[in-house]
């Protein structure tokens, strides 16, 4: 399954037929054979049937392969930028056309709840263990509650106090604005003013230099809730699916979701996308996830929190590691500790004999 697994991976990573690949996936087919077995043991004799392998063929399966589409439009990004002019009209048509898919998408969203509620009742209709699913999904709770605590309150303090050197509970009530922002909304971006201010603030006291750097880019690809919410999404669903995970498949997931973070759309249940995404990269059909959207609402704020909590404290940490080169920069006079690098600005600086210098200069905002 995992030999498998990695080669239905890498087989779609660049589809044959990008408008297949809409509506397509390529997989492996096994054409199972069976045979009978005679023994006999102490005169009693009995039959088996031994199920195989007879044959091996590549196919298709009625699904969309996300990952290949989203690697070749990723590779026609990249060269429609590198050819500047000549690439407008191109780049202006897909961009026409993002803007007409997104006003039906618009209109289709109202029925989202109609759509939403038809997926888990034919999951639930059609499975054949009920309770069994249930108690699965309240132990996939309860698993993604665990983890989530356990970085939050856990690896997370702990990785501050031996870099920082300071209290974590501070720092974490410090941080209590920005994250009721990010319990009401489930968005990091809506809540960085708020987290730079405290960051910045007198508790704090982390450089602009750091902050405004650090945390817009956290806010793009820290997803370390996302990630825990992804791993274990993965292997509920495929127990679900009755597919049996080992070693080798747990790692597969690992690594997929490790690359897939990176791409988590910064909107409410952007993590589900990309949850479609994983599986369809690991062979179980998307609409198992739908149990997942019943309870979306509450996770979806706890993976937020916990990838708040990470993004302001990797501004700590970087903020701490490169302290001292920050202060040589000061001391050479280009610029200031907690300025704005913008415009004429006047910067104070305390001398080897703790005199106050002021040092105009002017900086060219990036």
């Amino acid at each position: 399954m995992t030999y498998s697994n990695v080669i239905f991976f890498f087989r779609n990573i660049l589809p044959g037929n990008l408008v297949a690949a809409t509506f397509q996936v390529t997989m492996t087919k096994y054409e199972i054979g069976e045979r009978i077995v005679n023994t006999t043991i102490n005169g009693t004799h009995s039959q088996d049937v031994i199920s195989f392998i007879k044959n091996k063929n590549l196919g298709t399966s009625n699904s969309v392969n996300m990952l290949g589409i989203l690697v070749i439009s990723s590779f026609f990004g990249m060269a429609t930028a590198a050819t500047g002019k000549i690439g407008r009209p191109f780049f202006k048509f897909f961009y026409a056309a993002t803007e007409i898919v997104l006003v039906v998408l618009e209109k289709i969203l109202w029925f989202t709840p109609i759509g939403v509620a038809s997926l888990i009742m034919k999951e639930v209709a059609g499975a054949d263990d009920l309770q069994g699913n249930f108690m699965r999904l309240g132990i996939f709770i309860g698993t993604f509650m665990l983890g989530q605590v356990i970085a939050l309150f856990i690896v997370l303090p702990i990785i501050y106090v031996v870099i920082v050197r300071r209290n974590p509970l501070k720092f974490f009530t410090s941080l209590a604005e920005p994250m009721l922002i990010v319990l009401a909304t489930t968005l990091t971006s809506i809540a960085m003013p708020e987290s730079l201010r405290k960051l910045e603030g007198p508790y704090n006291k982390i450089d602009k230099r750091i902050t405004r750097f650090i945390v817009p880019l956290n806010a793009a690809i820290g997803r370390t809730g996302s990630c825990i919410f992804l791993s274990a999404s993965c292997v509920f669903i495929s127990q679900l699916e009755n597919q049996d995970q080992n070693a080798g498949s747990i790692v597969l997931i690992i690594l997929l979701v490790t690359l897939m973070s990176f791409a988590v759309p910064s909107i409410p249940s952007g993590s589900l996308v990309t949850i479609i995404i994983l599986l369809s990269a690991i062979g179980i059909p998307p609409e198992a996830a739908s149990l997942l959207f019943a309870f979306d609402w509450f996770s979806d704020r706890m993976r937020s929190l916990t990838n708040i909590y990470y993004q302001c404290l990797t501004s700590a940490v970087t903020y701490k590691v490169c302290k001292s080169s920050l202060r040589s920069i000061c001391d050479d006079g280009k610029v200031g500790l907690h300025d704005d690098i913008e415009g004429e600005t006047i910067i104070p600086i305390v001398d080897e004999n703790n005199k106050d210098i002021e040092i105009r200069a002017e900086f060219i905002s990036v």
